[in-house]
């Protein structure tokens, strides 16, 4: 019996390696069907488990892992203005796949809204309507946070974390957030700022979430806030509308007077804005400000998800020159959520809480490397291969992220895990 038991054991053992190993790391790169210009920042999950994802990059790149068990399965693409995309693994024949996806906007040229006024009407009611369209009681977003810095022409700090935020419905602005990280590390601080572009009064990562979320901030631009600001302060163009889905969306661009005094150049770099809204429900989906290759840039994407509406990705870019023009700094953020639940008292909270006024990169984190090596993630950097060699110049990168760790977790032989 005591053979019989061992032997068996030793046939799952092989059975269980085996599948570990047989696995192909899938490299894609996504494209839109028509202009073959990349597809930044589209979901790619698995059907049979949505939690198990990764986000195309700048580039449209990505990379994720599928195993045996994994050939049944469909991997699932999506983004917002095309068709969603499934690639049956089954048929997967190669370790690099490149996808098109068609758009979904078909615009309608035969429908104008000539008027500034009618253009006016959309936009408060859609403001107006912020309370009802986005969130529910209570709910919690699963979300991986991502900021990088670059000082010169160097790449001088990355930090990453995967965190879950809970938050309300959008009625009241000031109304905080609270988060929790599961997942942490990050490189030594090799900015060399001066104090004054350093200093900060509360987390960094709930600043980004809360103030440069537009929607939920009712702050679009650098206007007086509120709805009354906002429309009292810009001019606004009709930029085209749509059909997705079913849905009608018309975009709508903005530029604040005061900007009337400055050139094109300037206007394109720091002054457009553009808010696309769903005119079926007045739900706002997309709103974005300023040019993402200069010097001020924030889009916030929003998804609807059981007849409400859920931030679904957060980006947000400042570049400036300072010591007489002479040092040149740009930091970006980006926050991705890649799983919402609409009713946060149905699912278990995870990690621990993030504390409001200390920043990320004071905080001393438990380090597990397996978690990074799964989660790929890390192609979503413009330059990845750029940021590891700066980065490393002075010490290896995942020698800084271990040693500004309180804790290591031992990687595992293969295998055992």
């Amino acid at each position: 019996m005591q053979k019989r038991f061992f032997f068996a054991f030793f046939v799952l053992s092989l059975i269980l390696s085996s599948k570990l190993k047989a696995q192909v790391a899938l490299f894609g790169v996504l494209e839109d069907a028509n202009t073959k210009e990349p597809i930044p920042y589209a979901n790619i999950f698995f059907q049979s488990n949505q939690a198990r994802g990764v986000i195309s990059n700048q580039n449209g790149e990505f990379l994720i892992n599928i195993y045996e068990q994994d050939r049944s399965d469909q991997l699932v693409i999506t983004q917002l203005g095309y068709e969603n995309y499934r690639l049956n693994l089954r048929d997967l024949s190669a370790d690099t796949v490149r996808i098109q996806l068609t758009p979904s906007f078909h615009a309608l040229q035969e429908i104008t809204v000539v008027s500034d006024r009618g253009l006016r009407g959309i936009i408060r009611e859609a403001l107006k309507r912020i309370p009802q369209n986005y969130g529910t009681k209570k709910y919690l977003l699963e979300a991986f946070y991502r900021e990088y810095s670059i000082s010169d022409s160097i790449y001088a700090e990355v930090i990453e974390a995967f965190v879950n935020i809970q938050d309300g419905p959008y009625k009241k602005p000031k109304k905080k957030s609270k988060m929790f990280w599961n997942s942490m590390r990050r490189s030594d601080d090799q900015r060399n700022l001066p104090d004054r572009l350093q200093r900060a009064d509360q987390n960094l990562l709930y600043g980004f979430y809360e103030r440069s979320n537009p929607i939920r901030f009712r702050f679009f631009h650098f206007v007086q806030p509120g709805i009354d600001g906002f429309m009292d302060g810009c001019h606004f163009s009709n930029r085209g509308e749509f059909l997705e889905k079913g849905d009608t969306l018309i975009r709508i661009g903005f530029l604040p007077k005061w900007f009337d005094r400055f050139d094109d150049e300037f206007k394109e770099e720091f002054g457009f804005g553009e808010i696309l809204i769903n005119k079926s429900d007045f739900g706002i989906i997309k709103i974005s400000r300023g040019d993402s290759k200069g010097g001020v840039f924030n889009e916030a994407i929003y998804e609807k998800e059981g007849g409400k509406y859920f931030l679904k990705s957060l980006q947000r870019a400042l570049a400036l020159r300072y010591d007489n023009r002479t040092r040149y700094y740009r930091n970006t953020r980006q926050l991705h959520i890649y799983r919402v639940h609409p009713i946060a008292a149905k699912v278990k909270k995870k990690g621990k809480r993030l504390p409001r006024y200390k920043q990320l990169r004071e905080m001393k984190y438990q380090y597990d490397p397996s978690i990074w090596e799964d989660n790929p993630f890390m192609v979503e950097l413009p330059a990845q291969e750029a940021l590891e060699a700066d980065l490393s110049r002075i010490k290896k990168m995942e020698d800084q992220f271990r040693e500004n760790a309180k804790k290591v977790k031992p990687v595992e032989e293969e295998g055992g895990r």
